[in-house]
């Protein structure tokens, strides 16, 4: 078994992760599927440029606070907050760690520090790593009402010896569906398995190939005689090497060709990287992983076939079916967990100033301009009056 697919076994923590005897009446021991999704994230560039590429266009959203009346609340404490949710992150910063924990995961744990009643805002927000925190459940799901009921307390590990206990209301759990189990997510890793596998075991055999390629070719004497080939002497042999490593080569001083009285054949050792087709196999487990989160094979850079146009319409397709559900479904949780909800007011995570998802001007001028020549057309026809022309060309 290599490196990588060692990854994605099981601890002996992990081993009951995921199956039903974990779903009712006893407790979650861990989060973490495998217990090497950071090694796997930090050892496969591919992966980390989806996850790291969803995560920022994520962190790109703005936060809005909104009344009861659905009116923008101008200077919201909640707003300026989100500015900077801890004293060392950024609401960038922090919405990108969140989203990457998500990807990574499956879950994700926000921690809600209120040291003081008196403020509406709480101190502060932090993500809390899935791959340390533990759920312990009551045992109970179906008919409870909160989430107290459901579970018991969060169990974070600080290191082998030390831990901490969170409150219920003091978390909030962020999930990736789990068909077997609506309170713990999944990660999408498990799933993905044997694509980050191949993608390394590709990489490694061209590296391979760079690093320990051995010889280039063989040159030898292909002179015969009548018991068959004849072999070189030691000192042509070594004449031979000599000649061929300082005399011939690309450079401007050193020969293209070798003129030789000795009778030599060349017989090549290397093999064409295009005939294995591992840019090909890495290409295919590469969209794989782009579609499994959500996004589009065109925001990547490609070798072939990207256009401004395709780029632009990817970006759109990604946060039009992923990025902005994905931040609805985390703004109403937010909205829920800092008590907003209860007071007819909500959290909106909004990307309407990011420009690819704006009106193309000149599409939109092209649009009006062939709009002008059918009311022209019309009109020249001396069939319709002009409010008849406008509901037809709908200007």
């Amino acid at each position: 078994m290599n490196f990588f697919q060692s990854l994605f076994r099981q601890s002996d923590n992990n081993k009951g992760f995921g199956y039903n005897q974990l779903f009712l009446g006893k407790n979650a021991e861990y989060i973490s599927t495998t217990g090497n999704e950071f090694k796997v994230y930090q050892t496969n560039a591919i992966l980390r440029a989806v996850i790291d590429r969803k995560a920022s266009m994520f962190a790109n959203g703005i936060i809005k606070h909104y009344n009861k009346n659905g009116e923008e609340i101008e200077n919201s404490p909640f707003v300026n907050f989100f500015d900077k949710p801890n004293f060392l992150q950024s609401r960038n910063e922090w919405l990108m760690q969140l989203k990457v924990q998500e990807c990574l995961y499956g879950n994700a744990f926000i921690y809600k520090y209120n040291a003081s009643l008196l403020k509406e805002t709480p101190q502060a927000l932090w993500n809390l790593s899935p791959s340390r925190m533990i759920v312990n459940r009551t045992g109970k799901l179906w008919k409870q009402l909160s989430v107290e009921d459901v579970i018991k307390n969060y169990e974070f590990e600080n290191d082998s010896t030390a831990k901490t206990i969170f409150e219920p209301l003091e978390i909030l759990h962020r999930t990736m569906t789990n068909p077997d189990d609506p309170l713990i997510g999944i990660s999408p890793l498990k799933s993905l398995e044997k694509e980050i596998t191949n993608i390394n075991l590709a990489m490694d055999y061209r590296n391979v190939i760079m690093d320990k390629k051995g010889a280039i070719g063989i040159l030898s004497n292909s002179a015969k005689d009548s018991d068959g080939g004849i072999p070189l002497s030691k000192e042509e042999r070594q004449r031979l090497e000599r000649d061929y490593s300082n005399q011939y080569g690309i450079s401007q001083e050193k020969s293209k060709v070798i003129i030789t009285n000795s009778a030599l054949t060349w017989s090549p050792m290397t093999y064409p990287t295009k005939d294995l087709m591992l840019f090909e196999e890495i290409d295919n487990n590469k969209r794989a992983i782009i579609d499994t989160y959500g996004l589009n094979e065109n925001i990547f850079s490609r070798s072939q076939g990207a256009t401004f146009t395709n780029v632009r319409e990817g970006v759109k397709l990604a946060y039009q079916d992923t990025i902005i559900p994905e931040a609805e479904d985390l703004a109403k949780g937010l909205s829920d967990f800092l008590g907003l909800s209860e007071k007819g007011e909500c959290l909106e995570i909004s990307y309407e100033h990011i420009q690819a998802l704006g009106e193309d001007e000149s599409e939109k001028a092209t649009v009006i301009q062939n709009k002008a020549n059918a009311i022209q057309s019309l009109k020249a026809t001396g069939l319709y009056t002009d409010e008849e022309i406008k509901d037809i060309i709908d200007f």
